[in-house]
């Protein structure tokens, strides 16, 4: 316990300046991408009435396109906490070139079958997993990895650090569930945050592990 509270006293600090800034430099193109993300999933509300045939199409078609705006999200994300000067268009970057959206389909349907599979056999494997997975969309897009390097890559980030990036990760979904409380609108600016934090916390994380390597760690 007490190790988990110094990793959140050293981490969340560095985290939410980060967060904070990025969340101002780029706040128009974090809200627009993440309505866009969240349209997308109304995608899916008409297959609860659609005939067989026309709810199997639909569901393919969102299959191969809406986890990939969630990885676009993601790196908007992850460009903000950088001050990398995140923009509208980075949420249709992830589709393109054509080997970047299956690189980026197989790790979204891979984590998601993964995650899938520990929660069928107990929430806390699930949760456990989705945690330590978080971060492979970075490695796969940011340091062009393949899907199964990126997944290997972000367990081995996440060792050690596991009970607090499940935490964060229990935080996060209360704020999603907080977010939607207020009309569902207030689910906006909530993503559009946790995004940056997200990407944060992936950069600190692996300075961490760098300095814990080499005994060195580039400024805030």
């Amino acid at each position: 316990m007490k190790n988990v509270l110094d990793q959140l006293a050293s981490t969340l600090p560095r985290v939410g300046r980060r967060s904070l800034r990025g969340f101002r430099q780029s706040v128009v193109a974090l809200l627009l991408n993440s309505v866009l993300f969240l349209a997308s999933l109304l995608w899916f509300v008409p297959l609860l009435e659609a005939d067989e045939d026309v709810a199997v199409g639909m569901a393919m078609i969102g299959f191969f396109v809406h986890p990939i705006l969630a990885v676009g999200l993601g790196i908007t994300g992850l460009l903000a906490a950088r001050g990398a000067g995140a923009g509208a268009a980075t949420l249709v970057e992830a589709f393109w070139p054509p080997s970047r959206w299956v690189s980026n389909l197989l790790v979204a349907s891979l984590t998601a079958a993964l995650v899938g599979l520990g929660a069928i056999l107990l929430v806390l494997p699930g949760l456990l997993v989705l945690a330590r997975l978080s971060f492979a969309i970075y490695y796969a897009n940011n340091l062009a990895l393949s899907p199964l390097a990126a997944m290997r890559e972000s367990w081995r980030l996440t060792r050690g650090s596991t009970a607090l990036v499940v935490f964060l990760t229990l935080l996060s979904l209360g704020l999603l569930f907080g977010g939607l409380l207020f009309y569902v609108v207030g689910v906006v600016p909530v993503v559009a945050f946790l995004v940056v934090a997200w990407g944060a916390l992936f950069d600190v994380l692996r300075e961490d592990q760098a300095k814990d390597a080499t005994g060195s760690v580039r400024p805030d």
